[in-house]
């Protein structure tokens, strides 16, 4: 998953990445 987020990210512009970064890292939260 990690992998794939990377590729997704460099997609992704400076802003949307910020955001893309803080939906994984719920994702993560909730996966726990």
């Amino acid at each position: 998953m990690t992998i794939v987020a990377k590729i997704e990210l460099s997609m992704f512009t400076r802003e949307d990445c910020v955001y893309h970064l803080m939906l994984i890292g719920i994702v993560i939260e909730l996966i726990k």
